[in-house]
């Protein structure tokens, strides 16, 4: 009896090593999945975001390059408008937006003297800033962080 009780718990015991074993295995493969799962996500929403710049490029580049040869305010609209589309704070934004904000300031260069340049990089250092802010507002500081930028370039 003391023998078939041994043996009766000896096996008891291999099935619950094999069972917890067995979980311990499941629970790897599922950790697995899960975590190919969220890189392929990963991937896809990087590939979504690099196909929205490319847009934005091709929409936003002709009318920078327009603005160079000839600064007109249908065309700051147009950009503005193109840009407001951006949700705040997104990775876009900050992939982008400094480059855009930065283009738009040397605009300054190209049409020395006129005041609707500077106003234009007034708008865009105003956009840049609100997306990029946790508020979403421009501060004090934001403006004049601006302000000191179209001096720089006047």
């Amino acid at each position: 009896m003391t023998l078939f009780l041994f043996y009766f718990l000896g096996n008891r015991a291999i099935e619950e090593k094999t069972k917890e074993a067995q979980r311990v295995e499941q629970q790897k493969r599922e950790e697995a999945e899960t975590k190919e799962r969220l890189e392929a996500e990963q991937q896809e929403k990087e590939r979504l975001r690099n196909l929205e710049i490319d847009l934005l490029n091709k929409k936003l580049s002709p009318l920078f390059n327009q603005l160079q040869k000839q600064f007109e305010e249908s065309i700051t609209k147009e950009i503005l408008e193109e840009l407001q589309k951006i949700e705040a704070s997104s990775v876009i934004v900050y992939q982008i937006g400094k480059s855009f904000y930065d283009k738009f300031l040397d605009l300054i260069l190209t049409h020395k003297g006129d005041v609707k340049t500077k106003l234009f990089a007034l708008d865009m250092g105003r956009w840049y800033y609100s997306k990029t802010s946790f508020w979403q507002n421009v501060s004090k500081q934001d403006e004049e962080t601006i302000q000191n930028d179209i001096k720089i370039r006047s």
